[in-house]
């Protein structure tokens, strides 16, 4: 019976080693799993302050390129009245030509030529025309074959 009380003993000693080590082992897992929450909960943050970035980030975009075009076509307003010699706002196909070029000149800007004249004969070659033109600029709803402006980038 002693013996049976021994090994009892000796059977109740390494019980409660294991149930320690299964203590720490279970603290242990509670503050991984304490560390892990941190870390979702910094990661949704982090994920969170990344979409508000990116919004702003778009929104500065949208300004550049509404600048960008402002830019453009307060240029081409300056052009046509710098090339229209004779001053009487009706451009000559001598003046239609610098006109483009003058424009192709400016960086970032390229125009198809064909449709940009003809926009221009086709609106009775005045200031309004040039305004027709701008206009194309301005619908972003054009299809690519449709548009006169071809590229816009900033030069800066």
């Amino acid at each position: 019976m002693e013996r049976e009380l021994g090994q009892y003993k000796e059977q109740n000693e390494r019980l409660h080693k294991t149930v320690g080590e299964l203590e720490g082992s279970v603290k242990n897992l509670q503050e991984l799993e304490q560390t892990l929450k941190e870390i979702k909960m910094m990661e949704s943050s982090t994920l969170d302050e990344l979409e508000v970035q990116l919004q702003e980030q778009k929104e500065i975009e949208d300004q550049l390129e509404d600048n960008l075009v402002a830019e453009i076509c307060q240029n081409v307003i300056s052009i046509c009245l710098a090339v229209d010699k004779d001053g009487d706002m009706n451009l000559s196909d001598d003046e239609i030509a610098l006109l483009i070029a003058k424009i192709q000149s400016i960086g970032g800007v390229a125009v198809d030529e064909e449709k940009f004249k003809a926009k221009i004969i086709e609106n009775g070659r005045s200031m309004t025309a040039v305004m027709e033109v701008l206009r194309n600029l301005l619908d972003d709803q054009l299809d690519q074959d449709q548009n006169i402006f071809t590229e816009l980038q900033d030069s800066s």
